[in-house]
């Protein structure tokens, strides 16, 4: 277990205050089947301009989407966001891959049993229905999974 020096603490928090949200407010959105949006991006650039245009208005927080290709840890920038009840956002889907180079999207509707993932070529597939969180990213080994602060977080499908 890692300890973290009260300015990091302190730092953390003002950058969670900063971006409009915390890791409790991300894993009860989605718990609570509200409707969020996840955006990952290929480049730092492209994720730059999206904040600074497309979301600047937007209340979202900071993420890291880590993914293992060919034994290889890559990480990209992401945003996750809460929508509004009436919000649509499927729409969008092919203007901010036109727009940006996005890597993935994901958008949980509401009271939906799966969010929904969707890719460049338009295809879209259900992205799991529970979530897993931890605070050591050893745990997820070789899996794809985001990050807010020190909390790891990913998506599963449950059957029960």
């Amino acid at each position: 277990m890692r300890v973290k020096s009260f300015a990091q603490y302190l730092l953390e928090k003002a950058d969670s205050a900063e971006m409009g949200g915390t890791w409790s407010e991300v894993r009860d959105a989605i718990q609570l089947k509200k409707p969020f949006v996840i955006v990952v991006f290929r480049t730092r650039s492209s994720y730059s301009e999206a904040i600074e245009t497309e979301f600047k208005e937007t209340q979202y927080v900071k993420q890291t989407a880590v993914f293992t290709v060919d034994g290889d840890t890559i990480k990209y920038p992401s945003i996750f966001f809460i929508l509004d009840r009436d919000v649509d956002f499927r729409d969008r889907v092919k203007e901010l891959y036109e727009k940006f180079d996005i890597k993935q999207l994901i958008i949980g509707k509401q009271n939906a049993e799966y969010s929904t993932l969707y890719v460049k070529d338009g295809t879209s597939s259900d992205f799991g229905n529970e979530l897993v969180s931890t605070l050591d990213p050893s745990e997820f080994k070789s899996e794809s999974h985001f990050k807010i602060g020190s909390h790891y977080y990913r998506f599963i499908e449950f059957e029960g």
